[in-house]
């Protein structure tokens, strides 16, 4: 494939983009992220790195030159890794144990003063219901 048709694939691929980054030159050709700090070091790519902000990139128009010529990068099969379990956390979440039970305790307090007012004003309604008769 010549480069003005890898050219023409690469814009449909990323738009108006000019200059192409580690992520996107590694999504291209299916590398991992090993690869990506690779070519953001500029090593694994025979391409000029361009500095663009605090980044580096390549110009579209050199990866299109890149992947049209021989020595282009096959894209891997897709070999799908099997994800590993990642396991327990390294540091645990506290248990809600002791805040549950002082907040059981605070409920069980309040209710029982809630009672004693009730209990209160009770006998305060009744000794004026006492006083009007």
């Amino acid at each position: 494939m010549d480069a003005e048709a890898k050219l023409k694939d690469l814009r449909e691929i990323f738009g108006k983009k000019s200059v192409l980054f580690a992520e996107d030159i590694a999504e291209l050709i299916g590398a991992d992220h090993a690869t990506v700090k690779k070519i953001e070091s500029g090593y694994g790519i025979p391409l000029p790195l361009k500095k663009v902000g605090n980044r580096y990139g390549v110009a579209i128009y050199d990866v299109a030159d890149w992947l049209s010529s021989p020595d282009a990068p096959k894209k891997p099969k897709s070999s799908k890794k099997a994800i590993a379990p990642l396991g327990k956390p390294k540091r645990s979440r506290p248990s809600l144990g002791r805040t549950l039970l002082a907040m059981r305790t605070q409920m069980d307090f309040l209710g029982a003063v809630y009672a004693h007012l009730e209990a209160i004003d009770m006998r305060a309604s009744t000794k004026v219901a006492d006083k009007d008769k």
